[in-house]
């Protein structure tokens, strides 16, 4: 092995350890680096020291004297109340607590708690965040023009008279929110009580629980692009408009969440109001209320598409138990059961619906319990039963068009297309977890829709088991696969 490698310095010749060389190399190399991302010092770690709002070691004079790329840490616990209004963020920096149970930073009622302004990349983990008061600006909390992302925080008790009581974020600005809780904060005089999105936002495995708002949006309004992955939506309210738990007027995705025991008492869409395009994939809306759409209401000219998800239990004052739709609406392998409303206890139409391998239980309505139809709507494979004998599975100014292989457990929705069932009860099992991330009702040995679908059926059921486990697919959301549970049958 050579341990001495040539060199010319100064042009004279020279001898050099290697290692010596690899060293350098590292040193030269990380000089350039820092050079050519405008870095000449290295990010450094600032303990905060003392609870109190100012002074040497307090939040505010760390952040205000850090460099872009430093790093907050806390060598206390507790509550850091805030006497001087809102701290501003202008740098990227990373603010890293020690918990959310251990410190908490607290706005005092008296202002906001944080900015962040526009090209600021902040990361804000492990605190919480409370009792802000922005009637400024929106975001009682956090008011984000710039790059924000926030990990296992809770924002609570704050409010903004402009919208977003937790965090508002502004259009052209971003936001990431993960395993993070947002908790009775408000909006007073506008939307949003937990969050106002203008911006792009993915906000995962969080908690929404008892946010309000005086307008829109009892937990959310969203007017920008928002993901949302494995959330609770829980008990929020729209006090004097729409969307208990979520304002919809921009693009909106809901992927494996709960909406639950949302309201808007006095107007539309307990769990969402829709004003622009909302897809909704492997979710369950429970126990959400409204004077329109206690589900989810759609409004005419937007769309509204349902995957693999359930409604249960939702009630509306006047139409639409589950959903309301005046749009365009999609639902695919998907369970409703036990909403109510005067009029179309499972879904009222008023636009376009198309449903697809689906199951619409034990809906109850005095007029149209499964579906009240006053618009285009078609169905195939899908399972309409159970809606009493006051209201009827089917009812409306208009009839429906079956592409094939319904069951009605009455004759009211006329089914006649090749296939179709009317008058048989589909012999399902109650409500329970049959696999997947939703509840399903499983047909029960002999029930008269295993195989008795169409063999057009790639897609897999609500639980995600491919069709068809026999002969044929089944008709409803759920196709049996290879056994049997032995359940109480729910009666028509």
């Amino acid at each position: 092995m050579q341990f001495l490698s040539k060199c010319r310095v100064g042009g004279k010749r020279c001898v050099v350890p290697n290692a010596f060389l690899i060293r350098l190399c590292g040193v030269l190399a990380a000089a350039v680096t820092a050079l050519a991302f405008g870095h000449t010092t290295f990010a450094a770690t600032r303990p905060v020291t003392t609870t109190l709002d100012t002074g040497a070691g307090s939040l505010r004079s760390q952040i205000a004297t850090m460099a872009s790329g430093d790093t907050i840490v806390f060598s206390v616990t507790g509550v850091i109340t805030l006497t001087n209004g809102q701290i501003g963020i202008t740098k990227n920096i990373t603010i890293s607590g020690p918990g959310s149970y251990a410190l908490t930073v607290n706005g005092n009622n008296a202002g906001g708690v944080f900015s962040v302004t526009s090209g600021a990349a902040v990361l804000i983990n492990g605190l919480t965040i409370a009792n802000g008061s922005n009637t400024a600006a929106g975001g009682g909390g956090i008011e984000n023009h710039g790059i924000l992302t926030v990990t296992r925080v809770t924002l609570k008790n704050s409010s903004s008279t402009v919208g977003g009581g937790g965090i508002y974020n502004y259009t052209g600005a971003s936001l990431t929110s993960n395993l993070s809780n947002f908790t009775s904060n408000t909006a007073a005089s506008s939307g949003g009580g937990g969050l106002v999105n203008f911006g792009a936002a993915t906000v995962s495995d969080c908690t929404y629980i008892g946010n309000s708002a005086s307008l829109n949006g009892g937990a959310i309004l969203n007017s920008g692009t928002l993901s949302m992955i494995a959330c609770s939506i829980i008990s929020n309210a729209s006090v004097a408009a729409s969307g208990g738990g979520i304002f919809n007027n921009g693009t909106l995705t809901v992927t494996n969440s709960v909406v639950e025991s949302n309201t808007a008492t006095v107007n539309s869409g307990g769990g969402i109001v829709n004003f622009g395009t909302v897809t909704v994939n492997i979710s369950t809306f429970a126990g959400n209320s409204a004077e329109g759409g206690g589900g989810i209401r759609n409004y005419a000219g937007h769309a509204l598409t349902v995957n693999s998800s359930t409604f249960v239990s939702n009630t509306a004052a006047q139409y639409g138990g589950g959903v309301a739709n005046f749009g365009a609406l999609t639902v695919t392998a998907s369970t409703l059961t036990g909403n109510s409303a005067p009029i179309g206890g499972g879904i009222i139409n008023s636009g376009t619906l198309s449903v697809t391998f689906s199951t619409l239980m034990s809906n109850t309505a005095v007029s149209g319990g499964g579906i009240y139809i006053s618009g285009t709507t078609r169905l195939i494979d899908t399972i309409v039963a159970g809606s009493g004998t006051a209201g009827a599975n089917c009812a409306g100014a208009r009839s429906v068009v079956s592409d094939g292989h319904n069951l009605s457990s009455d004759a009211s929705c006329a089914f006649t297309a090749t296939g179709d069932i009317s008058g048989t009860n589909p012999l399902l099992g109650p409500l329970h977890y049959n696999g997947g991330h939703t509840d399903t009702m499983l047909p029960l040995r002999g029930s008269p829709v295993i195989d008795a679908g169409g063999d057009t059926c790639a897609a897999p059921d609500q639980r995600g088991y491919f069709r068809p486990q026999g002969a044929h697919c089944d008709i409803g959301a759920v196709e049996v696969a290879g056994h049997f549970v032995y359940v109480p049958i729910v009666q028509r």
